[in-house]
Formats: C-alpha cells, structure tokens, sequence
C-alpha cells in the first residue's frame, strides 16, 4: 500500500492523503476485502501524528471486528498484535480484546 510507504518515509500527510484515497476507492468499488488493513493503517498514523490512545484503539478494535466478520485470520492477528501494546500504554493490560 502506498500509504504504507509514505509512513515508512515520515511523510504523515501524503500517507493521510493516500489512505482517504484507498478508502474512497473501496467505497465507490464496494471493495471490503482490506478494510481491515486500512483500518489498522489509521490507527497506526494516528499514533504517528500523536492522536489519543482513544482514538488509536477504537480503529483497532475497528479492524479487529471487521477482520473476524470477513474470517481473515492474518488481518485480525496483525491488528491484535498492534492493539496490545496500545492498550499496555493506557494502563489497562488486564483488559481483553
């Protein structure tokens, strides 16, 4: 994914821009197979650009569902293992997903 790259590359706007693209390219093509993803990349640029660890965990929580309703195993572990340490930092470790 390009937003992916731009991240790599600290270029948070461009990565924004890219990921609404993705995002509008899925809705207007009534492709849901990387929802998931997506979401999981938002919540990882939210936590570049220094958003609420809130916000960061409901887009992971987001991806988490959508990964279990589309049955995509390695969505699901990918966002599962990014929601850990989210939630470790907010004191809540004790927490399930």
């Amino acid at each position: 994914m390009l937003a992916e790259n731009y991240l790599l590359a600290n270029d948070a706007f461009a990565a924004r821009r890219h990921l609404a693209a993705a995002r509008s390219h899925c809705e207007d093509y009534r492709e849901s197979y990387m929802a998931a993803e997506l979401c999981r990349w938002s919540a990882l640029l939210s936590l570049t650009e220094g958003h609420s660890s809130e916000i960061v965990e409901g887009q992971l929580h987001e991806a988490l569902r959508i990964a279990r309703e589309q049955g995509a195993r390695s969505f699901e572990l990918r966002s599962a293992i990014m929601l850990g340490p989210a939630v470790r930092r907010t004191g809540q470790a004790g927490r399930s997903i």
